[in-house]
């Protein structure tokens, strides 16, 4: 699961949509492109589910979860906000994309005069 994360962030993804009865998505430029070519069971998802939740007691507890938001990461590769739901009796995850490297004005194309601003 790792790798896919990883194929994502290079692919200029800013989140990553898991669901039983469907493939791992990412939101690429606004659109939601799949990542994967076979959909994922309700047990598989639980699965991520399990490996994404950083404290032990919240793991053993994952089936009276309705809500969990949390922080994960992969060394050198990215971060991510990470919220897990239950829809329908299964669960579904959502991954944000938290860039490494903060981006510059220039780099999200912003106007210079918020550069003077954000200085005072």
């Amino acid at each position: 699961m790792q790798e896919l994360f990883k194929a994502a962030i290079e692919r200029g993804a800013s989140d990553i949509h898991i669901k039983a009865g469907d493939v791992v998505r990412a939101r690429i430029q606004g659109d939601l492109l799949p990542l994967t070519q076979q959909a994922l069971g309700p047990e598989q998802v639980k699965k991520v589910a399990l490996m994404l939740i950083p404290h032990e007691e919240d793991r053993e507890n994952i089936d009276q979860i309705h809500d969990y938001d949390c922080s994960w990461g992969i060394p050198g590769i990215g971060r991510f906000r990470v919220n897990i739901l239950r829809q329908r009796g299964s669960f579904g995850i959502v991954l944000r994309v938290i860039p490494i490297e903060i981006p510059t004005i220039q780099d999200l194309g912003l106007p210079q005069i918020l550069e003077r601003i954000a200085a005072t």
